[in-house]
């Protein structure tokens, strides 16, 4: 009697096909559940938003509509959000600067902004009682936050919009994300002639990255290390290393300015959360602050005041869990950070 041998693999393999199938989908369910690398966006109920796509709506600048107000909308708070006539979060300044007032620009993207708080407990506000009170004197703190923006459009805001309200010192916030930004936008030439972005290209595994948590778990577990911009570990630190120079001239530009139009200039760094605030961790931007002392440009890292003030398992109070911005605690704390460095300038 002869046997058919070859109908047993015909049979398994339709098995093995499904099996792997089901096995696949299970696993990309089971992470999308977890929210296993899942972006910002996703994270806060949102879609997922590729970081090569932003364009600037304003020539040279990143700014808001002016006048506009919404609310933050986000799973954990929902403030109001007013925005002036320059479009930031900020109320009308006068042009005119009264004898004795010393006032402040602050520059930088959301926790400048203050998103995570009310208007008067943001950082800025805050930071401006407080010098106040420290300098009896008149403080003016001009708020020059945005949600997303980097030094980048900071330099540009300042030169073309914030210079007018003529400040005595503008601080220069930053953040990791700051770096991230400078890789997916460009550095200083990222502007066409009529001042709108030229970013980078996106990779071309952003495709199947931003349909997959599975493929993320992978590209980005530790056989490959890809990173957030989906850039191989190699190609990710020299793309940081560019940014940080980028970050140096900025401030290096923005400090010039000041000599012409009398004004200092402090480069803030400052952690985000957990990560930054663990017992493991580092000072935020070292090999920043490196390029900064080269250039003898004043710069406060806010991590040390943090650490040593925030107790171990109490970020929650300070930080928002999901969203990873201040609260009002956490801003008053920055401010204070701050103010323990400018006294010297009031």
């Amino acid at each position: 009697m002869t046997h058919n041998t070859g109908r047993r693999p015909r049979r398994i393999f339709p098995f093995v096909v499904v099996t792997a199938i089901v096995t696949v989908a299970a696993l990309e369910i089971g992470l999308r559940a977890l929210g296993h690398q899942a972006t910002w966006s996703e994270r806060n109920g949102g879609e997922y938003v590729s970081p090569y796509s932003r364009r600037n709506k304003v020539p040279w600048l990143h700014v808001g509509k002016p006048y506009d107000v919404f609310t933050f909308g986000q799973p954990e708070f929902d403030f109001e959000v007013r925005l002036n006539s320059e479009g930031l979060r900020d109320t009308e300044h006068p042009l005119e600067k009264p004898e004795g007032e010393f006032r402040i620009v602050g520059l930088g993207d959301s926790f400048t902004l203050g998103q995570g708080a009310a208007f008067e407990n943001t950082f800025l506000e805050r930071l401006e009682a407080l010098a106040a009170d420290a300098a009896q004197r008149p403080v003016l703190a001009i708020g020059g936050g945005k949600a997303g923006t980097d030094p980048v459009f900071s330099l540009n805001l300042l030169s073309r919009r914030l210079l007018k309200y003529r400040p005595d010192l503008v601080l220069l916030v930053i953040n990791d994300s700051d770096i991230t930004d400078i890789i997916t936008r460009g550095g200083l030439d990222r502007f066409d002639e009529s001042g709108f972005m030229v970013p980078p290209p996106a990779p071309a595994i952003e495709a199947l990255f931003r349909r997959s948590f599975l493929f993320r778990a992978v590209i980005m577990g530790p056989l490959f290390r890809y990173s957030w911009e989906l850039l191989s570990p190699a190609e990710r630190e020299k793309r940081a290393a560019e940014a940080r120079e980028v970050i140096v001239d900025v401030a290096r530009e923005i400090r010039d300015r000041g000599a012409k139009h009398r004004f200092r200039l402090l480069v803030v760094t400052h952690p985000t959360g957990d990560d930054s605030l663990s017992a493991n961790a580092g000072p935020t931007l070292p090999l920043l602050a490196a390029g900064l002392r080269e250039e003898e440009i004043e710069h406060l890292d806010l991590t040390a005041y943090f650490r040593e003030r925030v107790p171990p398992g109490k970020v929650a109070e300070y930080f928002w869990p999901i969203d990873g911005h201040c609260n009002a605690r956490g801003y008053d704390l920055f401010a204070r950070g701050i103010m323990s460095r400018i006294g010297e300038y009031l």
